[in-house]
């Protein structure tokens, strides 16, 4: 996707300037190597299209980018149109997708384009001065996106250990908090912790088993009740053992048994 991405954005900034050239200066057309030019780049973007690039090495990409440098260099075969600025598409590929020989060899490929086929008028000074300004343009460019993208790519290798530690240390967590609840489940003295305003958060199965809850909290069918002593009398709602913790206050051991029966059974605490 990002071989057709970076190929059609290319291919729309020589259809726009071919609309130009068509309002403005149609003569233009006139030169062979203007019109090799536009060629090779719709061939190009056609075969682009066509290829199946993910079953190709990742190096054969770098042909893309190449054929569009060198479509560039016909272009500039125009004498009164300056379309070496296309250049920066292929450089800017080549530094954000390969390696930095890929982009000297790529700026390397360009220069030779631009002394092929590039308008030759005016003296040689004018001439070394044009190829040198391109090529160190085009050299400072590729350096930095190349190292811009290596830093891109640090960043989200870090970011992704980043992730992936994070995750692990929440397994961890996650697989602690589940021997600690099957420990305290395996606890025979009913155990529960409620919020301030009486919410039940987290209880063992002997709780649930002497209270009559589910394993959400909610109410289920309970034949238990809270005595304040051993054949003592039932405690009343307001002063149970969840009832005093959920109001901050202090409660001791008391008994639970069933309200038909003798008051006899666990402890809760």
């Amino acid at each position: 996707m990002s071989i057709w991405r970076w190929q059609l954005v290319f291919t729309g900034s020589i259809v726009a300037i071919v609309v130009m050239i068509t309002a403005f200066k149609p003569q233009t057309f006139a030169n062979p190597l203007v019109v090799a030019g536009i060629a090779l780049v719709v061939v190009t973007t056609l075969i682009t299209l066509a290829v199946p690039w993910h079953r190709l090495p990742h190096p054969f990409a770098t042909a893309v980018p190449l054929l569009d440098a060198l479509a560039v260099g016909f272009t500039t075969n125009a004498p009164d149109i300056r379309l070496g600025f296309l250049w920066v598409f292929p450089v800017v590929w080549l530094a954000t997708y390969f390696t930095m020989p890929w982009v000297l060899g790529g700026i390397a490929f360009i220069s030779a384009t631009l002394v092929l086929f590039a308008d030759q008028s005016g003296t040689p000074a004018d001439i070394l001065l044009r190829l040198l300004t391109v090529v160190i343009t085009l050299g400072f460019l590729g350096v930095t996106v190349r190292i811009g993208s290596q830093r891109s790519r640090a960043a989200r290798r870090l970011l992704q250990r980043r992730s992936e530690q994070v995750n692990r240390a929440a397994d961890r967590a996650e697989t602690n908090q589940r021997r600690v609840t099957q420990i305290v489940d395996a606890l025979s003295v009913a155990l529960v912790v409620v919020s301030a305003g009486g919410r039940i958060l987290q209880m063992n199965d002997a709780y649930r088993a002497l209270y009559g809850r589910d394993r959400f909290g909610a109410a289920l069918p309970s034949a238990g009740v809270e005595y304040d002593a051993r054949r003592g009398t039932a405690v009343p709602p307001s002063r149970t053992s969840i009832a005093r913790a959920a109001s901050g206050g202090s409660s001791r051991p008391r008994r639970c048994g069933s309200s038909t029966g003798t008051a006899s059974g666990g402890r809760s605490r």
